[in-house]
Order: C-alpha cells, then structure tokens, then sequence
C-alpha cells in the first residue's frame, strides 16, 4: 500500500520544515510513504525547504487558492500509484503523528474519506470562539448540500482512499469550499466517510479560514449546485 501525503503551501518557509519533518517514516499497513507539496506560488523559500528534505514539489504558475493545491497534489499522487492519499496543511495546524490515526481508521472501517475532526477533540477549547462558530456554520451549510452531517466539514487533515481519488474528474472547485465539495461528491458517488479525533492546535499569527468566508463558500457552491 503506498500512501501519498499532499501538502498544500502558501508562503510557509516558518513551518514546512516542521511539518514535513514530523511525518511518521514508517507505518503499519503501508510499504511506501510519499510527500508532494504543492507550492501555491509562495514568494518565499516554502518550495526550496521542501525539495531539500526530500519532498516531490510541484509549483503552481498562479496561485490557485487552497483547494486548487489540493487536487494538484492529488491529481499527481493518483498519477504516481498512490493508493491512500493524505492532505495536511503546512501551517503546523495539524499535528503530522495522526496521520497514523487516518489510516489505521481507513485500513480498518474501509472509509474512503476519512476526516480528521478537530470537534471530536478533548482539546477543542483551544480554537478561537470565531472560528468553531464558523466551523459550525459551514457543518450545517455542507449537510445542507450533502445530506450528510460530519463534526468537522472545513477539516483540512484527510484521507482519501483508491476509489475516492479515482473520482476525482469530479471536483471543480478551488478555494475553501473544496472541503465541503468532497464530502458532497462522497456523498453523491455512495462511498463511505469516516471521523477521527485529532489535536486542536492554533498559533497566533498563522493563517486559516476566515469565517466570514462562509458566505462566499455557499455562493460557490449554490452555483456548483445550479450548474452541475
């Protein structure tokens, strides 16, 4: 089992080291681990920290927003063989130990899209009031859309699995809402969807989801809707 771990990146010379440093080197199930990360069009050394540890980097020619980073790398993980993919963040808001988590909950449930939820956490007193009210806001908008409820839809950290990845002709977005458009494709292609608990962890100065981007991402994805 080869398993891809996908790494979206903007501007993250501060933390790429970190976070790529810290992904398990070997894990039971998987006889092969992969990291691409996708250089949004950094302005800064975040692609040139990455290949000098190892990791495939694709760079984007326009900044494509976070979404637009994702399907690269997935796009590319499914072309080099990748049987699990997992997307993480490079800003170190996620912690790269649980990646264990997500795939031992995918070899195990079967799950083809196995969320990292940061509301299923004993630590979630630690994300900002603003946020968790936004992050629920958008739980209630994706359920809206998907007919599916999960804990944590705007969740970053995910595993998708061979038959997601094969599907993946599907996705068209590219910013935020691309979180909530993988759980409505699942969703649409009858594949199943898995929670784990994960760390909650926030630094003050690092970048997120603005809440107030809840309204963009459900115009986006009225006319997704609309449009097909």
């Amino acid at each position: 089992m080869k398993l891809t771990v996908v790494i979206p990146a903007f501007n993250e010379e501060e933390t790429i080291a970190e976070v790529i440093s810290a992904i398990p080197k070997k894990i039971s199930g998987v006889s092969q681990i992969e990291i691409i990360v996708v250089d949004d069009q950094s302005r800064d050394k975040t692609g040139e920290i990455g290949r000098s540890l190892g990791a495939t980097v694709l760079r984007h020619r326009l900044n494509l927003g976070a979404g637009g980073a994702t399907l690269t790398g997935i796009d590319a993980a499914r072309k080099r063989g990748a049987d699990m993919v997992i997307t993480i963040d490079g800003d170190g808001q996620h912690d790269p130990k649980e990646i264990v988590k997500l795939v031992q909950a995918h070899l195990e449930s079967g799950a083809d899209l196995v969320i990292g939820s940061r509301f299923l956490s004993d630590s979630l007193e630690k994300m900002p009031a603003l946020k968790n009210f936004g992050n629920r806001v958008m739980n209630g908008i994706t359920y809206v859309f998907s007919g599916k409820h999960v804990t944590d839809s705007q969740s970053g950290f995910r595993l998708f699995g061979r038959r997601l990845i094969a599907g993946f002709d599907r996705f068209t977005t590219s910013g935020y809402e691309f979180c909530s458009e993988t759980i409505i494709n699942t969703k649409k292609m009858g594949l199943k969807i898995a929670e784990v608990p994960i760390s909650t962890i926030y630094f003050e100065g690092r970048r997120g989801q603005n809440p107030l981007n809840g309204v963009n991402i459900l115009l986006k994805l009225i006319y997704k809707t609309v449009t097909g």
